[in-house]
């Protein structure tokens, strides 16, 4: 099961929503009406909020969630194409 603020490494390309600089997912929920699928690229990913079905995941690079590079993602196919790496702590 993923984890909030757990990091992911994307083994394979999956599909999801961009939601650029929602920070939970009812606010990416409503960015998403309508729009189609993307294919989010094998990256690391961070994740912001989840709940069973679906995950707010953000691009983590260098110590942090890129504020624009958000995606809303089903959590299983996720879960099933990832390894996680590591968990965020605070400093």
């Amino acid at each position: 099961m993923t984890e909030i603020d757990g990091i992911y490494e994307l083994r394979e390309p999956i599909k999801g929503w961009p939601v650029e600089g929602a920070d939970s997912l009812g606010e990416a929920s409503e960015m998403i009406f309508g729009s189609p699928y993307w294919e989010i690229p094998e990256d690391r990913y961070i994740v912001i909020d989840k709940n069973d079905t679906y995950g707010l995941v953000a691009v983590f690079n260098e110590g942090r969630a890129s504020h624009k590079k958000r995606y809303l993602v089903v959590n299983m196919e996720f879960l099933e194409n990832t390894i996680r790496i590591a968990q965020m702590t605070e400093t």
